[in-house]
This record gives C-alpha cells, structure tokens and sequence, in this order.
C-alpha cells in the first residue's frame, strides 16, 4: 500500500491485486499493460493466485519520471480497468 506517507519510488516494483483478469496464455500468465498516468510500466509478472480463486497479482516497475499522487489503471485485450491513485516519489 502506497500513501502520501509511504510513496513508492520511481524503479521499484509494486505489487497489484486485482480481480477478473482476462484471458491466460498457455503458461497461466495474462498480457496486460499498466500505466502509471499516461506513462506505461514494465510488467514483470501477471498471473492469477492458484491458492485465492478470482484473485489476480501483478508486479509492475514504478516508471521513471513519475512523481506525486498518480492514477494507476489496467487494461487486458481491449478492456481497461478503473483508476486507483498511487503515490510515488
């Protein structure tokens, strides 16, 4: 969890949970891409969680050049997800 206390910063990797993934690849992965604003992120691992039905993690590196209270947002094939705020530093 990332807050105006505790930002993540630019490079990390932050870890998302989400639910309704989309469709998965051979290996059980899913394509999806994340943006940090307009700004999108190198994903890292997108699968969903064998041991917690319905629940999807995705890790994702903080882009650099991004900074303050930002929108984070999903999208899978052609379907993009809601906006959450992210505080990065």
């Amino acid at each position: 969890m990332t807050d105006a206390a505790r930002p993540a910063t630019a490079g990390s990797v932050v870890q998302i949970f989400a639910t309704g993934n989309g469709p998965l690849n051979p290996d059980g992965s899913t394509p999806v891409q994340v943006f940090f604003a307009d700004t999108p992120a190198q994903v890292f691992y997108s699968a969903p969680l064998s041991q917690y039905p319905g629940l999807w993690q995705i890790n994702a590196q903080v882009p650099a050049g991004v900074s303050g209270q930002v929108p984070l947002s999903i999208v899978a094939g052609n379907l993009a997800s809601n906006g959450v705020t992210i505080y990065v530093q």
